[in-house]
């Protein structure tokens, strides 16, 4: 229907902007390693875990042995997983790079920046089709909306960083979300 063609125009234009604004980056060759076979196991298992969790608590309770499963499953395979990748060649996720904090900061920022926006996508869903019981297109086309405002938004925060403090700039949009979510 019409909301797959908007979106399809709207991921035109975005992948429009993005090639134009992007910068070159070199491509950097690197030798062959084995792939993290176990590290990837482990987090798939320990982040569908915990997703899972949130469904299965309402569902069931917090202290329902599916609950309880779903949680030992997350502690014990991020425990295995963390150990893992401070183990292997190459692993998914080199821990050492959160010791630099030019690199946990902006990581954090972006997690929590993530959290919010996918709250308020779901918050937003629930008011249009069960608060304001439009259609559910509705809700759709409010998403291509805020992504498009999203696309745009980093091209102006792009050009903001070259003139001022990224640390001012980041909290823009985690300031605009937590409005948002709270609106």
């Amino acid at each position: 229907g019409p909301i797959y063609l908007g979106g399809a125009v709207l991921l035109g234009i975005s992948t429009i902007l993005v090639a134009i604004t992007m910068p070159s980056i070199a491509v950097l060759s690197q030798k062959s390693t084995r792939f993290d076979f176990v590290g990837s196991i482990t987090l798939f298992i320990s982040l569908g875990s915990i997703l899972t969790l949130s469904t299965v608590v309402d569902q069931f309770g917090a202290t329902h042995p599916s609950s309880l499963i779903l949680m030992a499953l997350f502690v014990i395979c991020m425990i295995l997983f963390l150990i893992t990748e401070t183990r292997v060649e190459a692993p998914l996720i080199r821990l050492s790079m959160f010791k630099n904090r030019g690199f946990t900061v902006p990581a954090l920022l972006f997690l929590i920046f993530s959290g919010f926006t996918t709250v308020f996508m779901y918050m937003s869903s629930y008011y249009i089709s069960g608060g304001l019981r439009l259609s559910s297109a509705i809700t759709g086309y409010w998403a291509m909306v805020q992504f498009l405002v999203s696309t745009l938004f980093a091209i102006v925060v792009n050009k903001l960083l070259a003139k001022m403090n990224w640390q001012k700039i980041a909290l823009i949009p985690i300031v605009i979300m937590s409005i948002a979510c709270a609106m």
